[in-house]
């Protein structure tokens, strides 16, 4: 599966809820929209940390037989790319609360993507907590 398809989808299917779901959150005043722009902000940038974690820790057992055979099989690029995918995702969470923050107009359009990238990271999340599980579960193996 390719690594972009699930935070991609997640944001979708989370934008199309919120457009023709209804659901919507609207914080009621300056001082929610800048909780909402806080917890944005830092849940973003503490999972992106966390990824970068991640590819800090996967590089170290670089020289390792498993990644070698994970290269022959193209699932140490599948992994990286879904690591990268997340952290791209983090990263659009960072900037969208710094920029509720710095003085975006919390508009429904705004809080609705928001909210959509946020399911998308928690996607990515998954999906990259998935593929450590399968890749420690072979390390045991060995």
């Amino acid at each position: 599966m390719r690594p972009w398809l699930v935070p991609t989808l997640a944001c979708i299917a989370a934008m199309l809820a919120a457009t023709w779901g209804g659901v919507r959150p609207v914080p009621a005043d300056t001082e929610s929209t800048r909780a909402i722009a806080g917890a944005a902000t830092s849940v973003g940038a503490t999972l992106l940390g966390f990824m970068l974690a991640a590819l800090a820790v996967l590089a170290s057992v670089n020289n390792t037989h498993l990644v070698q055979m994970m290269r022959r099989s193209g699932h140490y690029r599948d992994l990286l790319e879904t690591l990268f995918a997340g952290c791209a995702v983090m990263l659009a969470c960072t900037v969208l609360g710094f920029g509720l923050l710095l003085g975006i107009t919390p508009s429904k359009l705004v809080i609705s993507l928001l909210v959509a990238v946020h399911v998308g990271a928690l996607a990515s999340v998954l999906d990259a907590g998935r593929k450590f599980w399968l890749l420690l579960a072979h390390l045991s193996q060995d």
